[in-house]
């Protein structure tokens, strides 16, 4: 009777199973780095936003007094 952890497994499954392992890590990693760029680019936005949200609130506070 084999195990689930005693089945031997041929090295050209496990070679084929290292290489889809390593795939999808570089996928993740791709995945993660633009991840970050659009992050960056979501704060970028919202300093921008800012600003303007700052510049209309004292242009607008300056006209009503």
């Amino acid at each position: 009777r084999r195990t689930a952890g005693s089945a031997h497994t041929s090295p050209g499954t496990q070679a084929a199973s290292l290489e889809e392992t390593s795939a999808s890590m570089e996928e993740m990693s791709s995945m993660t780095s633009r991840n970050a760029e659009n992050s960056l680019q979501a704060a970028n936005y919202m300093a921008d936003v800012d600003r303007v949200v700052g510049a209309l609130h004292t242009a607008l506070s300056g006209e009503s007094r």
